[in-house]
């Protein structure tokens, strides 16, 4: 599955010049994500694992969103399912370090999409203590 890559890259730090095409791109991909039983033809994203973390998951984006990031998409149940422990793929921007989102691993089909201006501020920022990143500079 596609989707299982996606949770394990929990933060993409992009440099300003590229982060709003490259957010705008992400939210198109992750609202076509087949959100379904994994059983079935062309799921890309199933249930997470328990209720409990259905339930940690939901906790975090709330935080994220309370703390001031922008749930780009996201976040909640998808519409067509009425049961189960279903997230949609949820892009979350305008974090900053200080967040809890950056600071702890959410295990679960969120990315945190942050920009930065310089590489000494990506890599100041990377040191903090994030796992799994991707940074990606301009040309």
């Amino acid at each position: 599955m596609i989707f299982n890559n996606f949770c394990l890259l929990s933060t993409i730090m992009l440099q300003e010049s590229t982060a709003k095409e490259f957010l705008e791109k992400v939210v198109k991909w992750a609202k076509n994500i087949k959100i379904s039983d994994p059983l079935e033809e062309g799921c890309r994203l199933g249930p997470v694992v328990s209720a409990g973390q259905y339930e940690k998951i939901l906790i975090f984006v709330e935080t994220a969103k309370s703390e001031g990031a922008t749930i780009s998409f996201g976040g909640k149940r998808p519409e067509h399912l009425k049961s189960g422990f279903y997230i949609e793929a949820t892009i979350i921007s305008d974090v900053t370090t200080s967040m809890q989102i950056w600071r702890e691993k959410v295990f679960g089909p969120v990315l945190c999409v942050k920009s930065f201006q310089t590489e000494e501020e990506a890599i100041e920022k990377v040191i903090f203590g994030v796992y799994n990143i991707l940074v990606i500079k301009s040309k």
